[in-house]
């Protein structure tokens, strides 16, 4: 299992981003962590799965729902998420 740390940046507030985020990640399945808003206007995940389905994942994300328009994806792997609320395993949900 990988653990990423995934901010995206663009117009992905007021767009429904998180939701959708929520409902992709239920269709693939094998996928435990969060999303949630950011200050800045970013939105950011912290997500652990196989390879294979984070890939599927971030490819989602760097095009969004409709009404979203995602400039960046940033994602961070093997650093310290200790600051950030904890990964409940078979469990991805939105804050």
């Amino acid at each position: 299992m990988v653990v990423l740390f995934v901010k995206i940046k663009g117009k992905v507030q007021r767009v429904w981003f998180r939701r959708w985020v929520v409902g992709q990640v239920r269709k693939m399945g094998g996928i435990s962590g969060f999303v949630r808003n950011n200050q800045d206007g970013t939105v950011e995940l912290l997500c652990k799965g196989s390879i294979d389905n984070l890939d599927k994942l971030l490819l989602a994300c760097k095009k969004g729902p409709l009404l979203a328009k995602v400039t960046d994806v940033e994602v961070a792997k093997d650093i310290d998420f200790s600051y950030l609320p904890p990964i409940i395993d078979n469990k991805f949900y939105k804050i």
